[in-house]
């Protein structure tokens, strides 16, 4: 793995441990020295190419997270049916599971890149992507326990639960064959 890849992997993983709970001033001190490791093995180029996909990480991860505070300020019956507000639990679990995807994914498949993030009537919060004929969706419930569903062209459905590394991996791996 190149030093560039390496920077972007350590910088994933530390925008994830972040979003799960603070770093202590050591562990965000070793980090530091770690990045700055890298920093200084790259090329000029390559610094100003990292700096770009930097921001565009920021954004990503701006933009979910703005959609998510939105979802928590909605009020009970939104929906005109009394649909409830998205629990903390729910939102505090789609913000990990996102959080996890771009750090296993990276920005360098732009096909995840769109993906609609709404509320459901039970309190819980439903992400979706659809990437040419195949749809994948995540329901979190209130308690902030995650279903995901694999959908084909022909409608037949696959449903699998868990957010563990493994099979968010395979559901996105699923998501992206070509």
């Amino acid at each position: 793995m190149t030093a560039f890849q390496q920077y972007q992997q350590l910088t994933l993983e530390l925008f994830a441990k972040r979003q799960t709970a603070p770093l202590s001033i050591e562990e965000e001190a070793e980090r530091a020295s770690d990045l700055c490791d890298l920093w200084y093995q790259l090329s000029g180029d390559e610094q100003s190419e990292l700096e770009d996909w930097i921001e565009e990480q920021k954004t990503i991860f701006a933009a979910v997270e703005i959609r998510l505070s939105e979802l928590q300020q909605l009020r009970s019956n939104w929906d005109s049916y009394g649909g409830a507000t998205p629990s903390h639990e729910a939102i505090f679990a789609a913000s990990r599971l996102l959080t996890m995807i771009v750090a296993q994914t990276g920005v360098e498949d732009s096909r995840l890149d769109t993906l609609h993030v709404g509320p459901t009537s039970t309190g819980g919060v439903h992400v979706e992507w659809d990437v040419n004929d195949r749809t994948l969706e995540a329901s979190i419930a209130s308690n902030g326990s995650v279903s995901w569903t694999r959908i084909w062209p022909d409608d037949e459905e696959t449903e699998y639960a868990g957010m563990s590394a493994e099979v968010t991996r395979s559901c996105l791996a699923w998501l992206l064959q070509s």
